[in-house]
């Protein structure tokens, strides 16, 4: 689907809660461009109790460990799905940052749950 929908309403995302996938965490309204979501809570192992995802660090070799999901609506979802995996391997402070001066608008959630960022959230 491209836009919204015919009537001209936009689409209701869920964004799922990292530490209880089960769970619906925001809903968003889409009527535009594209939403993704890189998170460390689908694709990872937790060994002794720390979580190793499956986004990986180059420069030091390790999973990252800054954000539990950053979420990005940008004009496409390519862009989205970058941005939102470049923002998680930065980090919180740094990724944050990043997204910010793209003037993208996201959703960012901490280890501990916290929000942040600027996508105008539905309803949780």
């Amino acid at each position: 689907m491209v836009g919204a929908h015919a009537d001209g309403h936009a689409w209701l995302a869920g964004i799922k809660s990292p530490r209880a996938p089960e769970k619906v965490y925001a809903r968003v309204a889409l009527a535009r461009g594209g939403l993704a979501t890189s998170g460390d809570y689908e694709r990872a192992l937790i060994v002794e109790g720390r979580r190793y995802s499956h986004i990986i660090d180059a420069t030091t070799g390790w999973p990252v460990q800054g954000f539990a999901s950053v979420s990005v609506i940008a004009d496409s979802c390519l862009v989205a799905g970058a941005a939102s995996t470049l923002a998680m391997l930065l980090g919180c402070e740094d990724g944050g940052a990043y997204l910010r001066e793209l003037g993208l608008a996201h959703l960012t959630i901490d280890q501990e749950g916290r929000a942040g960022g600027t996508i105008a959230i539905a309803a949780r």
